[in-house]
């Protein structure tokens, strides 16, 4: 049995799961939130047992799972705490927090339970982006350059040369949603103006080197399978700054492309150093130096349009060797 753990917006996993269909494999889908499938945690004399909850098939058994593909969300504990009487209080969110904490111990702990064979996991999910670049450039891989600062002092410095910065979430963006609004921070362009208008002290924030590219590179990553495409965008000032305005109605210009053999290999060492079996990496093509840069690596990235447009049939790849796991297992027992 094939289990795969994601959201119900996942288009990329619901294409996987059509090549699951069309080769007749047995497989289980969970979305989340509603993976936090379990209700009970026994552990008496060494001995664990959990109990489900009601809305999981009796026969979707962790003893019998092939693999597990972790694309998005996680199993976890199904709690659902009556928050009811503490309304307005200024203690809630303290208590919410205190939820969070004692939830994520026992989801860690259940993650052990299932012995079958996992591709990543919800651990690994919030990739640390610093550690990330710091691993890349350990590598070999060209990485702009970067400072993690709350000083305006420090910004002066570091753009000396009078080039331009940007400045980009430490994490994962901030998505705000209201009714049918939705709102979140991206990357940011700053200007000599902008940097002397910072107050000496703020928040502490990420800035880098502002590189012109000649393209930008999404690149799939699956145990060692490695897809690119390139992204030409219609205006040649605004790569790198992952632009969405079309108003002129031009799109950008996505094509296939090979990457050199040492930048693969290095993006191979990378996904190694960081525990990831699968994810989707951001690179540019630099139009000064001509040579790949390193930006970020995303564990639940989209590939759909990676595949699509590259023509590589990505999701066919992952069902066969999803298919290959649980062929495995059951040639084993």
């Amino acid at each position: 049995m094939i289990l795969i753990v994601t959201n119900n917006k996942d288009i990329s996993a619901s294409k996987v799961i059509e090549w699951l269909e069309i080769k007749n494999a047995q497989y289980f889908r969970l979305n989340s939130p509603e993976s936090d499938i379990v209700e009970t945690l026994h552990l008496v004399e060494g001995k664990i047992k959990i109990s489900f909850s009601k809305n999981v098939p009796s026969w979707l058994d962790p003893n019998t799972l092939s693999v597990i593909w972790f694309r998005r969300g996680k199993i976890g504990l199904d709690i659902k705490p009556n928050l009811n009487a503490f309304d307005g209080s200024i203690y809630l969110p303290l208590i919410q927090e205190h939820l969070r904490v004692e939830k994520s111990v026992v989801d860690t702990f259940v993650l052990k339970y299932f012995r079958a064979r996992s591709i990543n996991t919800p651990l690994l999910y919030d990739i640390n982006k610093i550690e990330a670049l710091e691993y890349a450039q350990s590598l070999g891989l060209n990485t702009p350059r970067s400072i993690l600062t709350s000083s305006k002092s420090s910004i002066i410095e570091f753009s000396t040369d009078k080039s331009l910065i940007i400045t980009k979430a430490i994490s994962d963006n901030l998505i705000i949603k209201f009714k049918n609004i939705s709102q979140s921070h991206s990357v940011k362009i700053l200007t000599q103006e902008d940097i002397f208008s910072l107050p000496d002290v703020f928040g502490a924030s990420l800035f880098q080197e502002y590189l012109p590219a000649i393209f930008e590179a999404r690149v799939f990553f699956f145990q060692g399978y490695i897809r690119a495409v390139a992204k030409h965008h219609k205006d040649k000032n605004d790569s790198h700054l992952k632009k969405l305005e079309d108003m002129d109605g031009r799109m950008d210009r996505i094509v296939p492309i090979i990457l050199p053999r040492e930048v693969e290999e290095k993006i191979s060492k990378l996904m190694l150093k960081l525990n990831l079996e699968s994810g989707s990496i951001d690179l540019l093509y630099s139009k000064k130096k001509r040579e790949f840069y390193f930006l970020e690596v995303n564990p639940v990235g989209q590939f759909d349009y990676v595949s699509t447009l590259g023509n590589y049939y990505i999701e066919k790849y992952i069902a066969d060797k999803l298919i290959e796991y649980e062929t495995k297992t059951a040639f084993t027992n």
